[in-house]
């Protein structure tokens, strides 16, 4: 679905060029383009030109854009919901511990 890319601008809520977002989902200049040439094709996504500028674009998220990650993300928050019910307090407290030791790992900071 392009779903980093429709992510990448609800997040941002700005309109964004495309260096911008291929830097930010981490893809080529042209696996970028084919993606946004799909979510255009579905409107979910505008290219618009930038003022005064005729070489640039900007991408802007478009309301079905804007509703279909959010019911993704819906979705994806209720299934994290059902699948961590079951912990506790204390696990909670462990599980915070334990990821806040992984992003500090996965960051660099040890």
């Amino acid at each position: 679905m392009g779903f980093d890319v429709l992510a990448t601008l609800r997040r941002n809520d700005r309109p964004l060029t495309p260096k911008e977002l291929a830097t930010s989902v981490m893809i080529s200049a042209a696996a970028l383009t084919n993606r946004i040439d799909r979510l255009d094709a579905r409107g979910l996504v505008a290219r618009e030109a930038v003022p005064g500028d005729r070489r640039s674009l900007h991408i802007t998220l478009t309301e079905a854009g804007r509703e279909a990650v959010d019911s993704t993300l819906e979705g994806h928050l209720r299934n994290e919901r059902r699948m961590l019910a079951g912990l506790d307090a204390e696990d909670w407290e462990e599980l915070n511990r334990l990821l806040r030791t992984l992003l500090v790992t996965l960051e660099g900071g040890r």
